[in-house]
């Protein structure tokens, strides 16, 4: 079994864990002998049952907690507060040319905060260190995060930038105990980021984050979603695994006022998980044609629902950031019946 593979099973048990259909109002709380607040949670579990009950003790952040800031070449500002990050953009020269040269789109049109505090969306564990550097022959930077437990996580700062949509990608399977970040080069000159164990081993970063961007979630692999009502009335998804190992769509809709239908083509990238499920960031064509481009984020949470006659699987599509895929704004949603798959 691939490590994609292995990466997925992960994704789908953690987005339900910290999905907002997992976590809610309903769940049990109690008060200890010693006044402390406990509730206790369904976690996702890989073995036995698809969960398991345990017993957590809520940590609420407190108004003076630690502060880092850390700053990238001339335009990238970065703030840790506690487990808050904060991005904030400044508009160069250098930026420039790096987004000419990195984008999808030409890089004027690319829609950049500047100036603003933006908030980094899927940050769940807590943290005493961030580390910024540029990745490849770009450059293009990437943010990563140390938890306590010596787990990394990471924000693919660029690919979050043109999503339009900021999300940290979860902790990096395969790097454990870690306890610092060390930067070299590889045997072509391009920079590299290790992160450092305990024992001084080193971990190649540069790599894991390649392979990271590819995972994908087991229950959206070779799959088509639709409204349930006909392919030739509503919206028909179709997800598969390409060569690459990446998680590629096609979306065939209706046109307005139209007898034709026409769609989009084009892969998902993995960015993150969130309560709203796992992140993507997709970029895509019109089907038969070379453009424009059409990316943004959305986020894809998979749920079974058994109580009717037959049981049916169904697709919750929440729009996130950039052009959206279905409805007109960011937070609406998109229910698909799987149909095959």
């Amino acid at each position: 079994m691939g490590e994609w593979c292995l990466a997925g099973a992960y994704q789908e048990r953690r987005a339900f864990t910290v999905s907002e259909r997992n976590i809610t109002m309903d769940l049990p709380l109690y008060i200890d002998n010693s006044g402390k607040l406990h509730t206790i949670v369904p976690i996702g579990s890989h073995v036995g049952a698809d969960w398991l009950n345990e017993i957590i003790t809520p940590e609420f952040q407190q108004e003076d907690m630690d502060v880092e800031t850390v700053e990238y070449m001339d335009f990238l500002t970065v703030k840790r507060q506690g487990s808050n990050v904060t991005l904030c953009f400044k508009k160069t020269d250098y930026f420039n040319e790096l987004l000419a040269a990195t984008s999808y789109y030409t890089y004027d049109e690319v829609t950049v905060p500047y100036g603003k505090e933006v908030e980094v969306n899927g940050l769940y564990g807590d943290y005493t260190r961030i580390f910024c550097e540029g990745i490849g022959e770009l450059g293009a930077p990437y943010l990563f995060l140390l938890t306590e437990e010596g787990r990394v996580e990471y924000i693919n700062v660029m690919g979050c930038l043109y999503a339009g949509y900021f999300c940290a990608n979860g902790p990096l399977l395969g790097a454990a105990q870690v306890k610092d970040f060390e930067l070299g080069e590889n045997e072509i000159g391009y920079q590299m980021i290790y992160a450092v164990t305990g024992s001084g081993e080193r971990i190649d970063l540069s790599e894991m984050i390649w392979g990271n961007m590819g995972n994908i979630a087991y229950d959206l692999l070779d799959c088509s979603w639709g409204t349930g009502s006909g392919v030739e009335d509503g919206p028909e998804l179709f997800l598969r695994n390409d060569s690459d190992g990446f998680l590629s769509f096609e979306l065939m809709y209706n046109v307005p006022g139209e007898e034709y239908r026409t769609g989009l083509d084009g892969s998902f990238t993995y960015l993150g998980i969130t309560e709203q499920g796992v992140v993507y960031h997709y970029v895509g064509n019109g089907i038969n044609s070379n453009g424009p481009v059409w990316q943004g984020a959305v986020a894809l949470y998979v749920e079974s629902d058994y109580s009717g006659e037959e049981p049916i699987t169904l697709l919750y599509v929440t729009e996130l950031g950039g052009n959206p895929l279905f409805e007109s704004e960011a937070g609406d949603v998109t229910v698909l019946l799987r149909t095959f798959g």
